[in-house]
């Protein structure tokens, strides 16, 4: 059963070399939406959160970046750990949960890469699991290994990887911030409109695997396609 997911927002993101202090068992480059590991990419401002909530702005951020254009990665979450994200913060007035006050579905056109373990600050300035050092040590000792991009295949396994990192002993605990899953999708430059249902039956346990990309949907890194895409909305 694939997750439902709701939309969080769209983070610049450019695949990082991995550091060898990082992990042995991780690719060569990963696949982050913390700030802590990404290249100082542009972000909206600060009291926005490290997320953009218009997907337009983030195409037209993306295509001002000198050198490698960056993806426009759509980060979405599980309905339930969105209300928790959401609880800790003041949801009704904080515009960095626009998106998910309004349970905006992930749409179907968007290609799951993974899921990262999260924490995230006020202002959802988030770290990443990855700035802890873990992914050896969850190879391991829970025998779940991270995928070509750093990121954890099944929602399944980063629940079983939040879980065991909130259990550490004080001095390897991660952060002290809400540490909770997002999704990283790409797909067609669109603002996915079909809301979530909540009186929908309630999630099953996280069995979600990305299979391949589906035919037709291509990457939102094509430099060519972005541009010319902006330039319709300028004629618009």
């Amino acid at each position: 059963m694939q997750e439902r997911l709701i939309v969080g927002g769209w983070v610049l993101v450019r695949p990082t070399p991995t550091a060898p202090c990082q992990g042995t068992t991780l690719p060569p480059l990963l696949w982050s939406i913390s700030d802590c590991i990404q290249d100082e990419l542009p972000r909206p401002d600060p009291w926005l959160g490290d997320w953009f909530q218009d997907e337009a702005e983030a195409v037209r951020a993306a295509a001002n970046v000198t050198g490698e254009m960056p993806r426009v990665v759509t980060v979405a979450l599980v309905p339930e750990d969105a209300v928790d994200l959401m609880a800790g913060e003041d949801a009704e007035s904080s515009p960095w949960f626009d998106l998910l006050r309004q349970q905006v579905a992930l749409d179907a056109g968007r290609y799951v890469h993974g899921f990262e373990v999260v924490g995230a600050e006020h202002y959802v300035d988030v770290h990443s699991w990855h700035c802890h050092r873990y992914a050896d040590e969850v190879w391991e000792k829970l025998g779940i290994h991270t995928n070509d991009k750093g990121l954890i295949p099944t929602y399944a396994e980063a629940q079983a990887v939040l879980t065991w990192m909130c259990n550490l002993p004080d001095s390897e605990a991660p952060e002290p911030c809400f540490w909770t899953i997002v999704a990283l999708a790409e797909g067609e430059i669109a603002v996915p409109t079909v809301p979530y249902r909540a009186e929908t039956e309630s999630l099953a346990p996280g069995t979600f695997t990305p299979s391949a990309p589906p035919v037709g949907v291509r990457s939102n890194s094509v430099p060519a396609r972005v541009r010319e895409w902006l330039k319709g909305l300028g004629s618009a």
